[in-house]
């Protein structure tokens, strides 16, 4: 398609109106945990007839919000001819569309929630567990390692303890103040590449809120709030999702619905290492 019958269709497609549907937390009720990876699906439709919106062939994810470092630098990666595992990249810009996302109060939507001190710290013990971790112990380069590389606009974020250097297991010395300011604004990551083909108006995104509800002083739960935008910066669509409490409650670790089903497996399997892993069904 050329580009001037690109931005034409991208026009028509705009004028009849945009919104996001999501799927994979329920209306009421939704419960999950730290640890635990939910399968969000974000699906750009028309507002008009609910048809998806198929003229943008990629997403991109701001690097911060990535969970891993062997995720990120995407565009980076391409423009030194590295292979990457987000599959056919983008013509151009403007077939991409950038997904925002945040975390507020569901009692007080005003209320914008940053990860606190003590949910940082846990990360930074679970970043160690990595094998990347183990890598980068022993002295091994790694592949990104400068602010310099990340995309333009994108939040300097070369600096992690999963990109350069050694790891000396106290977050203190690894990690200093800039870092942790960024790491406040990771309430929510997403465990994918920052470059996902959307050729079909909608994407999977593994997500997992990192930080508790109590921690906050919130009783409604979280809400996760998602912004759509073109290449321009243009909002094309906004959704916010339905209340989740974020729990350590260790015996209610599934989404609660309204549907009785029968399961033979818990809704995630828990991994040696204390990362979450799905099992073979999606969250209802």
């Amino acid at each position: 398609m050329a580009m001037a019958e690109f931005q034409q269709h991208v026009e028509q497609t705009k004028a009849r109106g945009l919104k996001i549907e999501l799927e994979g937390i329920p209306q009421e009720n939704a419960k999950s945990r730290v640890e635990t990876q939910i399968k969000i699906t974000v699906r750009l439709i028309t507002e008009d007839t609910g048809e998806r919106a198929t003229c943008w062939s990629h997403l991109s994810l701001p690097e911060l919000l990535v969970s891993r470092e062997k995720f990120r630098h995407q565009w980076q990666k391409r423009a030194l001819g590295h292979p990457t595992d987000a599959g056919k990249m983008p013509l151009s810009p403007q077939h991409v569309v950038h997904l925002e996302a945040g975390i507020f109060c569901a009692s007080d939507p005003t209320r914008k929630v940053e990860t606190c001190l003590g949910c940082i710290r846990r990360e930074y013990k679970r970043s160690l567990r990595r094998k990347d971790a183990a890598v980068l112990r022993s002295g091994a380069p790694s592949t990104c390692t400068t602010p310099g590389q990340s995309r333009p606009g994108s939040p300097v974020f070369g600096d992690s303890p999963l990109s350069c250097g050694r790891l000396t297991g106290t977050m203190e010395a690894d990690w200093d103040e800039q870092r942790i300011a960024l790491e406040k604004q990771r309430i929510v990551i997403f465990n994918c590449s920052d470059i996902l083909d959307f050729s079909k108006g909608e994407v999977t995104l593994p997500t997992r809120v990192t930080c508790y509800c109590r921690h906050h002083n919130e009783k409604e739960g979280f809400c996760i709030c998602l912004t759509l935008r073109d290449s321009q910066g243009n909002v094309l669509a906004r959704h916010v999702s339905p209340p989740i409490m974020i729990t350590d409650d260790h015996k209610s670790t599934k989404f609660k619905t309204d549907r009785k089903t029968t399961r033979s497996k818990p809704e995630y399997d828990r991994q040696g290492d204390g990362n979450a892993v799905y099992a073979n069904h999606a969250l209802a």
